[in-house]
């Protein structure tokens, strides 16, 4: 079997970037597997466009803005690196994209 790649798209109220970012993904040379998106609790309508744009990909939701998202996703999704999933609790998880 080949190399599998899985992508983890962490998202808070971004409904005007996130399906430029997804585009992205899907232009990829490397194939890729599986893509999540995490949302953690946005108030816009982020969840919207993953779910109507993108129905091949799995998205994963928090009720409620939590910073926390990426505990969620180990918990359902295996093993994430320990100092990866801490850095993100206290990041905003902009990754650098801003308004």
């Amino acid at each position: 079997m080949g190399l599998r790649i899985s992508v983890i798209v962490p998202v808070f109220n971004r409904q005007e970037l996130i399906g430029r970012a997804l585009r992205s993904i899907e232009r990829q040379t490397a194939a890729v597997h599986q893509v999540i998106v995490v949302d953690d609790g946005s108030t816009d309508a982020t969840a919207d466009v993953v779910r109507n744009q993108f129905p091949n990909f799995e998205l994963l939701q928090q009720s409620i803005p939590s910073k926390l998202g990426f505990l969620h996703l180990h918990r359902h999704w295996g093993r994430v690196q320990k100092s990866f999933a801490m850095w993100n609790c206290w990041s905003n998880w902009n990754f650098g994209i801003s308004n």
